[in-house]
């Protein structure tokens, strides 16, 4: 590829096309020294899967690599156990809260009808993920728990 520049000294526009399959690497440190104290992730591509992104992530942590005491990941439980609340205004214009634990936040709003506790005609008002979330929407929206 030739160097052209416009001119105003700007690099001239990337007229290549891109390849159908690549992926990219990026380093936790850039430093070669350092490189392998941290985490590599890998972003693969492919035009004929998607256009809209990679299709795989891959991540390698380094060798000594261990998490938090603190974190617990708790499985069969979106959000390492986060709860997902619903604010709603029913058809009497009574507001009312919905709190689920074993459901993420995608399965309610790509499957509202799935949830059988709140009612059809139902209007939403809110949705938002953990404790503090339920607590701001208690208090804004003035609900009795």
């Amino acid at each position: 590829m030739d160097n052209k520049t416009e001119k105003r000294g700007r690099p001239a526009i990337n007229t290549e096309p891109m390849p159908e399959k690549f992926e990219r690497v990026f380093f936790q440190y850039e430093h070669e020294k350092v490189r392998d104290q941290g985490n590599k992730t890998t972003y693969f591509y492919d035009v004929n899967k998607t256009k809209n992104g990679p299709y795989k992530t891959e991540t390698v942590y380094p060798k000594d690599f261990q998490l938090d005491e603190d974190f617990k990941i708790v499985k069969n439980r979106p959000y390492n156990g986060e709860s997902v609340s619903v604010v709603y205004k029913t058809k009497k214009q009574q507001i009312q809260i919905k709190t689920y634990v074993s459901k993420s936040i995608d399965e309610i709003l790509t499957y509202p009808e799935s949830l059988c506790e709140i009612p059809k005609d139902a209007e939403w008002l809110d949705v938002g993920v953990g404790e503090l979330v339920r607590q701001e929407f208690i208090k804004k929206y003035n609900i009795k728990p």
